[in-house]
């Protein structure tokens, strides 16, 4: 729960700043967003994807696992379980 809650506050904070940086315009309706800023918003949010994809596929190219190291979890787990 703690977790959860501190990642929403930073990800609130970040995308806060973020926006600041950028001068988005605050209470403007849609139509009136200069075009600019619609831009320098895409300019910032492409490279945090990528950067974000790119984290999570390293992440996951090193995690070892085998279909052999899963079949033996899920035995521990059986057998942990009954």
């Amino acid at each position: 729960m703690f977790a959860r809650k501190a990642t929403f506050g930073i990800d609130g904070l970040l995308a806060g700043i973020t926006l600041d940086l950028i001068n988005f315009p605050v209470k403007t309706l849609p139509e009136e967003v200069d075009p600019i800023a619609l831009y320098k918003l895409g300019l910032v949010l492409i490279p945090t994807v990528l950067v974000l994809l790119l984290c999570a596929f390293l992440f996951f190219i090193g995690y070892p696992i085998t279909r052999e190291s899963h079949e033996k979890t899920l035995q521990a787990f059986q057998t942990k379980k009954n």
